[in-house]
């Protein structure tokens, strides 16, 4: 099989065209808490699949051999090449999904010798087969593995032609098998199965591209920086030519840490010692900055060097009451909860346990002057839970793979305290931990952080009255896996989205931060968040999300102002759509008699880093940098400095509503 380093080039295209615009794909209603609703909700943004007519995408339907095909064909932008060879099987031949399957043929990631003349394109497609396929998409090792290589009860069902890949698919964790140890791999797949595993193995393709890629590192000191190295990551493409000095003000700053397990080093580079590690949610006092890197002071008093894009940064004003999440508020117990480790039945193979993960084992639920602190303890390493916000009555959910120890014993916490009315517990599925705060108004955050390995925190804090914060998100300029970074919309004159927004978000910045207000950049140079980690970090700072964006389009005659709030698709309350729309609204109405541009008005999306935002939240684009003349605009001081301006008056005429 020929390699297929150019589909990397048109991954790369198609992300691009789904970062340009946020996305606009629908959350489907009946994939909303399913366990694939990640995956599946990517390969939707990314128009690889799609639902039903009545909106709906039915994940425990099958999906058959031609619609998988159309599914890899679409993720990897194989539609329509020249050099597909037609005519490989006879019963493909006028069907709608001929071009699709013989476009996989042609790359190899059909293996057409399985199948001979006959690949019965509307039969569903089976487990095996659709590891065949995505193995082949980033071509298999060719060590071969031997049958012990394969775990699952059913292994002797397996072909004999599909079992090379079956077992690498396993140990690239493609796969992992149905609770009970099994794979059916002759039973058909479901869509949602196929959608997982077809994003995993898009996600194995550029991890495997960008190592081929990369310059060789010099080998580690020692085997425990070399483990440490394993789980933290520091690294990032050169920044590009258009980064700027961060901002330059006599605000305070501090650093909030957006990932897990990052690296502080004794000078800034990924070549300097590693002085320490930090975890996600940790708030750092920054002293200094450089080419990217910022000097931050460490709890024991130790200063050191962290990576800018991996953490935000938060400037509090000299009238700013400082972080409210962070404030060391009287904390008292309300109640706790030990459970017993169930004791391993003696029938079942040791090390079950391990296999379905950590099992939380203690919670202690802990009365604030301003909220409720939640702290959830494991035996073993927790991963950060997925958040989801529902409503009718107002929830916030929070889901963590692993056990409840004794969840028969779990009495749900009657919490009663601003804002959470009840805490409840359960073994939601097989290996998920359901956690539930009932809420006692719709609009309410969470914060998460994580204190160790094994412990996480969630603080639950009211959303009004607003804290005097402004998350200030530039679109775009996020690291990519295999270098460089997203530009976003591209101008006539190769004037980008990127450089362009994060101007006028620094003006704005040092706008508001004089007026009193605290505010959080998202990025100040490049970031490593993607758009869901990006409304993370408005639930834990609270006030209010703006993204800042430069609107782009394929006709270059189309201009003008728009600005977004979230759409009913995301599942808000009446309450959160309404301060939504209001900030939006406060944003256009100053911002097109300022600039003097065509008023596309205030509508409704669902882009993803509106949807998953708990505070008043608005996307605007200023203009359409693909038109020339407001690509002109769009490059000079002045036109910039006016879009900051209007968008700090609509900023304060909304605290000033609102905010109080």
């Amino acid at each position: 099989m020929q390699p297929k380093r150019y589909l990397l080039l048109l991954i790369s295209l198609l992300l691009l065209l789904s970062l340009a615009q946020p996305a606009t794909a629908s959350v489907l209603p009946d994939v909303i808490d399913h366990w694939a609703e990640n995956k599946v909700r990517h390969l939707v943004e990314l128009g690889a699949i799609e639902g039903y007519p009545d909106g709906t995408f039915q994940p425990e339907n099958t999906i058959t051999r031609a619609e998988f095909s159309a599914v890899i064909c679409r993720a990897l932008g194989l539609d329509g090449l020249d050099e597909v060879e037609w005519g490989t099987f006879q019963d493909v031949e006028g069907h709608w999904g001929e071009e699709w399957i013989e476009s996989l043929v042609s790359e190899g990631i059909i293996d057409s010798n399985i199948y001979g003349t006959s690949y019965k394109p509307d039969e569903p497609i089976t487990r095996q087969e659709i590891s065949m396929m995505t193995v082949r998409i980033f071509e298999p090792d060719s060590n071969g593995s031997g049958e012990e290589d394969i775990p699952f009860k059913d292994v002797d069902k397996v072909g004999t032609e599909f079992y090379e890949y079956v077992a690498q698919a396993y140990h690239r964790e493609i796969i992992t098998g149905y609770p009970d140890n099994t794979f059916k791999p002759e039973g058909s797949a479901t869509r949602a199965e196929a959608a997982v595993m077809a994003v995993r193995s898009l996600e194995i393709f550029e991890l495997k591209e960008k190592e081929e890629e990369k310059e060789p590192e010099p080998e580690p000191e020692d085997e425990e920086e070399s483990e440490e190295q394993e789980d933290v990551s520091d690294l990032a493409p050169l920044l590009p030519d258009d980064s700027q000095d961060l901002l330059l003000s006599s605000a305070s700053r501090s650093a909030l840490v957006m990932k897990n397990s990052v690296n502080i080093r004794s000078a800034p580079g990924v070549d300097s010692s590693i002085i320490g590690r930090v975890t996600y949610g940790s708030w750092l006092e920054i002293t200094d900055d450089r080419d990217g890197w910022y000097q931050v002071r460490l709890d024991d008093g130790q200063i050191g060097w962290i990576a800018g894009w991996l953490v935000v940064t938060r400037y509090e004003s000299s009238e700013s009451e400082g972080n409210p999440a962070t404030n060391n508020n009287s904390l008292s117990l309300i109640a706790s909860w030990q459970g017993e480790k169930d004791s391993p039945n003696p029938d079942e193979e040791k090390g079950s346990d391990e296999e379905k993960g950590p099992v939380i084992t203690d919670m202690q639920v802990m009365e604030m002057e301003k909220g409720v602190k939640l702290k959830i303890t494991a035996d073993s390493p927790l991963e950060l839970p997925q958040v989801l916000r529902l409503n009718s009555p107002s929830r916030l959910v929070f889901d963590f793979p692993g056990l409840l120890a004794d969840s028969d014993n779990f009495s749900p916490v009657e919490v009663g305290h601003n804002p959470v009315n009840k805490l409840r517990a359960s073994q939601f599925e097989e290996e998920m931990v359901r956690v539930v705060a009932d809420l006692q108004e719709d609009m309410v955050r969470s914060v998460v952080q994580r204190k160790d390995d094994k412990t996480i925190k969630i603080v639950f804090l009211p959303v009004l009255p607003l804290d005097k914060t402004v998350v200030i998100d530039p679109g775009h300029g996020t690291l990519r896996s295999w270098g460089g970074s997203d530009p976003g919309a591209i101008g006539p004159t190769g004037l980008t989205e990127r450089e362009v927004v994060i101007n006028v978000s620094r003006k704005l910045g040092e706008i508001l931060i004089n007026e009193g207000y605290s505010v959080v950049f998202i990025r100040e140079k490049l970031t490593g968040l993607d758009n869901l980690e990006r409304a993370d970090v408005a639930n834990m700072c609270g006030g209010i999300f703006v993204s800042i964006h430069a609107n782009g389009h394929p006709n270059n005659d189309i201009m003008g102002t728009e600005t977004f709030y979230l759409d009913t698709r995301g599942g808000p309350s009446q309450e959160y759509l309404n301060t939504s729309k209001d900030l939006a609204t406060a944003i256009q109405e100053e911002l097109v008699p300022s600039l003097q541009r065509p008023d596309r008005g205030v509508k409704q999306a669902n882009f993803a880093v509106l949807r998953d935002n708990q505070v008043p939240a608005a996307l605007t684009e200023v203009a359409f940098i693909t038109n020339s003349e407001e690509e002109k605009l769009l490059a000079t001081i002045d036109f910039q400095m006016k879009a900051a301006q209007a968008i700090a008056k609509g900023i304060d005429y909304y605290f000033g509503r609102v905010g109080k």
